[in-house]
């Protein structure tokens, strides 16, 4: 097919028009992101830890409601979440501070209760006051007598525990009631030791017992194990 030059001429404008024309690539928005988290500096934020908890429970719970009202049924996991997010009691008591090495305050042990002073070690699981068969490594400490509890029992069991001092100490295991800051365990397991090392002599560890605060999956049977005190 042939096209004239003036035919070729006057057409021109219109290609031009036709062709596709490149558009500039998009800049685009920058949107700053802040990684949402607990800690600010190092330190975690325990109000907001604790919100966001509240908020995952809650969303949980939704979600329990919606499967019973959807199938008639109650979850198998939705008494577990209720039970996990119940308020346990709590109390408080005054401390005393051994120049920052030993935290110590009250407890009561037996029926009739008994008051001991002891240190809440929050490097160990373990519980024990002297008990009066504790010669003269326990002088200056007061002595639990647990024939002078009614609610005192012989597990008829022997403890014997280590700490990261190399402090010791040894003894019988007894179960028995034990109260402090308004709380009440029943049949505690308790260790009435007749022995004690040199570290908790009174010169050198001012309360009567230590009460350990870290969780364990036994009690005063374990085997002795190094503590942080």
């Amino acid at each position: 097919m042939y096209f004239s030059p003036a035919f070729v001429l006057a057409a021109l404008p219109f290609l031009a028009a036709a062709m596709p024309v490149a558009e500039p690539a998009s800049q685009g928005v920058a949107v700053p992101i802040a990684k949402r988290g607990g800690f600010r500096n190092g330190v975690v934020d325990t109000s907001k830890l604790q919100s966001r908890v509240r908020r995952s429970v809650a969303k949980i719970e939704r979600g329990f409601a919606n499967y019973e009202k959807n199938t008639g049924k109650t979850h198998r996991l939705a008494s577990g979440i209720k039970k996990s997010t119940e308020k346990r009691a709590t109390g408080s008591i005054p401390l005393t501070d051994d120049d920052a090495e030993l935290w110590y305050g009250t407890i009561s042990v037996g029926t009739p209760a008994s008051t001991y002073t002891v240190d809440f070690d929050t490097g160990s699981s373990d519980l024990f006051v002297p008990s009066s068969s504790c010669g003269s490594t326990c002088s200056g400490h007061k002595k639990y007598t647990p024939s002078s509890s009614s609610t005192s029992k012989d597990l008829k069991k022997k403890f014997s525990l280590a700490y990261g001092d190399g402090s010791t100490v040894s003894g019988e295991q007894y179960s028995d009631t034990v109260s402090l800051a308004g709380l009440t365990a029943k049949t505690q397991t308790l260790g009435a030791a007749s022995q004690y090392s040199e570290g908790f002599e009174s010169d050198e560890f001012p309360p009567d017992g230590l009460m350990g605060m870290a969780s364990s999956p036994s009690p005063i049977t374990t085997p002795p194990r190094p503590s942080s005190r």
